[in-house]
């Protein structure tokens, strides 16, 4: 998923393939609670994670379980 815009997305309990690679995503308010990522992945969304979901109310670093 290169360059997609997930702003604001609900991507609750989502599966996101293993071979998924997130590069140059946008994804400010996106709520990614309980999604299954790959470690990498994670760390990756967490260096640009920011926003508040709009429909959930949940921080997007704290759906991603960042540090």
């Amino acid at each position: 998923m290169r360059r997609t815009t997930l702003d604001g997305a609900v991507l609750v309990e989502s599966y996101i393939s293993s071979t998924t690679k997130l590069d140059g995503v946008s994804i400010v308010g996106a709520d990614f609670t309980d999604v299954l990522l790959r470690k990498d992945q994670q760390r990756y969304l967490c260096s640009i994670a920011s926003g508040t979901n709009e429909v959930t109310g949940v921080d997007t670093a704290e759906s991603l379980m960042c540090p």
